[in-house]
């Protein structure tokens, strides 16, 4: 059985050698480093048969900045060196770390690989992973694969399970020169000036773990039907003194802020009462990665109030800022605009992402085809007694809703327990409604409502009424305490409320609003 080789020189049963490249003298650059850094990979090899594995020294290229203000966006690129494989092999894949302190805007194919295979359904791939090695958005790892991995996540093998499958994923044909792609990570240095610098390594440590899952380099190869299939798991060592590929420091410069933009989308709309409408606002965020714009907040406000209606945070993907609402049919017949403010993000105590004003506005209309006039009933008063009855007086108020005159022909008409009390009378801002109450030997409490009867003028219909219904309490003439009396809930406290019959000077009177959270009023004897 060969392995792998390098200028035709067969090393051994599983053994690999990567050949040198040589790499031109480097484009010079103020602050940019081309440079190529030997790694030396140390393998395990499991599997039936299986012997340690070896690998002479790979050359891997490098170019990074030497120094980056705190908060600059910048690119690294890390190619592998050419290697030579002596066998077949397959489920190929490549790991590198990603430095903890960053934020990582994007990780791509750089291309310059060649040689390589991938099995039918699979493509090569340089993407980010997670520490256990499966695709994910905010990975700690860059890997170059094909999907199909030996271990390290992402349709492992084992070579307990047939059929064995190990010539898939990513893989190469004996004694042919290969190259992994050009892997480019651009990253955000942070904000907060710190003094480490930013490194780029290969994933894993040194020696090669067994269990896989913690190597730089891991792949498999054949061996006879009868021994199997080979695993080798490669760790790395770096030359001496150096503990990454790249090393970028950070100035101690003021940190570079990325800038923001936000703009509110979508068309003015018409809303009914209670129905749920969504105001959608868009940001963008120069040189910063979706995850980093996601952190931050959108605010949305009404522009004639400064209310704030609500907040959102963007998405990474659309950067898209959804705030999804209602409003309450009290609100019919309103209109007013709808801005936003994209907060920025702050990150260890220092602004990263400066925040900005959404462009424009949108216009919302409740309902616009009805005016809901605010209906309060503020205050109610016992008159003195008169034959045998109590008459009430009960002040209201009523409003249209941004201001402006009620339209002519609107009336308003008291209600007791459900039924109109008089005529209905012509709507003012302020009007007194009175009643008379017979006094009956046990105390009753009894519920009004103040309506608008609906009135039509030409597209808009007007009307409205109280929230809710206003509690009067009329004590008995009976000196004892009657069987039946009933409790009366007082919805602000959630207490009960009784008044025995005869007891002067207790509570004789009272009103307030059921379902709302006013006090009841309360009136003399």
């Amino acid at each position: 059985m060969r392995g792998f080789s390098a200028a035709g020189a067969v090393i051994g049963t599983g053994a690999m050698v990567v050949s040198l490249v040589a790499v031109p003298a480097a484009l010079a650059q103020s602050t940019e480093i081309d440079r190529t850094v030997r790694v030396t990979h140390s393998c395990v090899t499991r599997g039936a048969g299986g012997t340690a594995a070896t690998i002479s020294p790979n050359d891997i290229q490098v170019t990074y900045p030497e120094s980056v203000r705190p908060g600059e966006v910048y690119t690294a690129t890390i190619w592998p060196g050419e290697m030579r494989s002596g066998s077949e092999t397959g489920r190929f894949t490549y790991a590198l770390a990603l430095p903890p302190n960053v934020d990582v805007i994007n990780v791509a194919n750089g291309g310059g690989d060649y040689g390589l295979l991938t099995s039918s359904g699979r493509s090569l791939a340089v993407e980010l992973v997670d520490s256990s090695g499966d695709p994910h958005v905010d990975g700690t790892h860059v890997r170059i694969s094909a999907g199909m991995t030996p271990n390290f996540g992402g349709d492992t093998a084992s070579h307990l399970t047939l059929p064995y499958q190990w010539g898939v994923g990513l893989h190469s044909r004996e004694n042919t020169n290969f190259r992994l792609p050009k892997v480019e990570v651009t990253l955000r240095a942070p904000v907060d000036r710190t003094p480490t610098p930013i490194k780029i390594g290969l994933h894993g440590g040194t020696g090669g773990q067994s269990n896989g899952t913690n190597n730089a380099l891991q792949y498999l190869h054949t061996g006879t039907w009868s021994l199997g299939q080979r695993y080798h798991y490669c760790g790395r060592t770096y030359p001496a003194g150096s503990d990454s590929l790249t090393a970028t420091a950070i100035t101690s410069d003021a940190p570079l802020v990325a800038q923001s933009s936000a703009e509110m989308i979508g068309e003015d709309r018409a809303v009914a009462g209670g129905e749920n409408t969504s105001l959608i606002a868009r940001v963008a965020v120069s040189g910063a990665s979706g995850r980093e714009m996601s952190r931050g907040r959108v605010t949305f406000r009404r522009t004639d109030t400064g209310e704030v209606l609500g907040t959102a945070t963007p998405n990474r993907d659309s950067g898209e800022a959804v705030l999804t609402r209602s409003f309450p049919g009290t609100m019919d017949g309103y209109s007013f605009e709808v801005t936003a403010t994209y907060d920025g993000v702050v990150r260890g105590g220092v602004q990263s992402i400066a925040g900005s004003s959404a462009s424009g506005s949108l216009g919302v209309t409740i309902n616009p085809n009805r005016i809901a006039y605010l209906v309060n009933i503020t205050q109610a008063r016992r008159l003195p007694d008169s034959g045998g009855s109590v008459p009430v007086e009960l002040t209201t108020t009523i409003s249209r809703p941004g201001g402006g005159a009620f339209a002519t022909g609107l009336q308003a008409q008291l209600y007791r327990d459900g039924q109109p009390v008089g005529a209905p009378r012509p709507a003012t801002s302020t009007m007194t409604f009175t009643d008379s109450l017979p006094r009956a030997e046990a105390a009753r409490t009894y519920y009004y409502e103040v309506k608008l009867l609906p009135l039509t003028v030409g597209e808009f219909e007007h009307g409205g009424q109280t929230a809710g219904a206003t509690g009067v309490i009329i004590t008995g003439t009976s000196p004892t305490v009657p069987e039946d009396l009933e409790f009366v809930d007082a919805p602000w406290n959630s207490s009960e409320i009784f008044v025995p019959g005869g007891l002067e000077g207790s509570l004789e009177f009272g009103a307030g609003s059921i379902g709302s959270v006013s006090p009841f009023v309360t009136g003399a004897s």
